[in-house]
């Protein structure tokens, strides 16, 4: 008895360690203070700028995110200033919440050594660090898609009483005004309490969870009435993730799949390991949590179908950072297939679960733990443009002309005043990706025979041509370049025309 206490103390400890890394990374890159990129910087527009009730209609930019987030972001500008690290405490702070959740939710589907893997894939991988401190709302999606399955999970247990459905009730219903992709998780929560009821053939369970249907429900349809409706048929959102939609009929394209699966492993998910030893890995996941819980297997399964099927008819995008949320689970189904092959080697002998079970876990574990290390000193900073704009404040004179990149007008826009600059003396330049010539054109209609200062982030080199690299190897056939500054993801050159 004594031998099981020191090693369920043990794996507290060791989970413990593994948190405070992962807290420790999260509040590393919130401390490297980077700047807003695009889309944070669209979305901060609107929360610094509007009002509390005009948050609730649609957002400038073609910006979504849920009423929820939006108010609670406003409440920290209104309280604290509108700077750019405040709009970053709120998601570091569920982020830090969301560590803790994923150990208990660890712990309770997939059990304590399977629970250290899940947590440790959580705490380590690098869209999750990175996101943390994100001005949008994707932290926000992780911490209550685990809010959920830890609910759902007392819920599903022999003894759930009336108080554990009715804290799934209250924060399912509050998840639902703070996460969009709370919905996802809500089905596969509701159809494993639908097949767990069934079984314990319990009447008042049934009564619980069909009062729980009926108010998240009702939130919804208000929800959607209020806010989803229009953001659902956003034509320049619906045409931006055009490529994230589902082919209908899905036979018609099965590629996508397959590049849709690639692409979560690498980005949210941050696993690089190859696709097919992934897969198999989630495969005999879901095989185990069916076989051993098949209330749960639900739970954790239904919501990838639910995201395909929304998928399917253009409301959601299977892309990128709006799956974030899927990737705790995703961590539970790995965590869930090496443990069960630990328990099966175990029955053959005690030392061959372990010598199987390292190497894999030394394995998965190679890049994240590599990733981390890099980021300890230096953090992703993606498009630092706060010291360009330091530069240029510092370096330009009275009659040099501030040009400004069309993708980096909302940061400017949004640093402009805390920098010394007037938007109304800057020049916000054109987007003209399928005619770049007409950039250097408006480059020259606005430098005279001046000095003209070309401020560049969020470089379009996906675009038929590298419009940075266009746009510099042009110039240098036209003016004298007197300046370079570059920093992460942010540039500016000063041209003289005047020779």
């Amino acid at each position: 008895m004594t031998g099981e206490r020191i090693k369920d103390q043990a794996t507290r400890y060791a989970a413990l360690a593994i948190m405070i890394a992962g807290a420790f990374l999260r509040l590393n890159q919130y401390a490297a203070n980077r700047s807003l990129w695009l889309d944070e910087a669209m979305l901060a527009l609107n929360i610094v700028n509007r009002s509390f009730g005009n948050l609730l209609g649609p957002l400038d930019y073609s910006q979504g995110a849920p009423i929820g987030f939006l108010l609670a972001q406003k409440t920290m500008v209104t309280a604290f200033g509108g700077e750019d690290f405040v709009l970053r405490i709120f998601p570091v702070m569920a982020s830090l919440a969301a560590l803790y959740l994923m150990y208990r939710v660890s712990f309770r589907y997939v059990g304590s050594i399977g629970g250290l893997i899940a947590l440790g894939l959580f705490s380590l991988s690098g869209p999750m660090i990175y996101y943390a401190s994100e001005n949008k709302q994707y932290s926000t999606d992780v911490f209550f898609t685990l809010l959920l399955l830890f609910l759902a999970g007392k819920c599903l247990e022999k003894d759930a009483g009336r108080i554990d459905y009715m804290f799934l009730c209250a924060f399912g219903t509050v998840s639902i005004f703070f996460s969009h992709p709370a919905l996802f998780i809500l089905s596969g929560v509701g159809i494993g309490l639908i097949v767990n009821d069934f079984v314990a053939k319990k009447r008042e369970q049934w009564v619980w969870t069909g009062w729980t249907f009926l108010i998240w429900f009702i939130c919804y349809i208000f929800l959607y009435i209020v806010s989803l409706r229009t953001l659902a048929s956003n034509s320049s959102l619906l045409n931006y993730w055009k490529n994230a939609f589902m082919p209908w009929p899905p036979w018609e394209d099965l590629s996508w799949f397959i590049n849709v699966f690639c692409g979560f492993l690498r980005d949210p998910a941050g696993l690089t390991n190859p696709p097919f030893f992934i897969f198999l890995l989630v495969a005999a996941g879901v095989v185990s949590f069916f076989y051993r819980r098949k209330s749960a297997g639900l739970v954790l399964v239904v919501p990838f179908a639910a995201v395909l099927i929304a998928s399917a008819f253009r409301k959601y995008p299977a892309s990128g950072r709006l799956l974030l949320f899927l990737g705790p689970v995703i961590y539970l189904l790995i965590a869930e297939a090496l443990e069960t092959v630990r328990i099966l080697l175990k029955r053959i002998h005690p030392w061959a679960s372990w010598v199987c079970l390292v190497p894999l876990v030394i394995y998965l574990f190679m890049h994240p733990v590599a990733l981390a290390a890099q980021r300890v000193e230096n953090p992703e900073m993606r498009e630092h443009i706060k010291p360009v704009l330091a530069h240029v404040q510092k370096e330009r004179s009275q009659s040099d002309v501030v040009y400004v990149y069309y993708s980096s007008w909302p940061a400017f826009s949004f640093y402009a005043g805390k920098y010394g600059f007037d938007e109304n003396e800057a020049v916000g330049g054109i987007r003209s990706r399928e005619a770049p010539g007409k950039y250097i054109l408006d480059i020259e209609k606005h430098a005279g025979k001046g000095r003209i200062w070309v401020i560049i982030s969020h470089n379009c080199f996906w675009c038929p041509v590298n419009e940075e690299k266009f746009i510099i190897h042009n110039l240098s056939d036209r003016a004298t370049l007197r300046d370079v500054y570059k920093a992460p993801g942010a540039s500016v050159y000063l041209y003289d025309f005047s020779t």
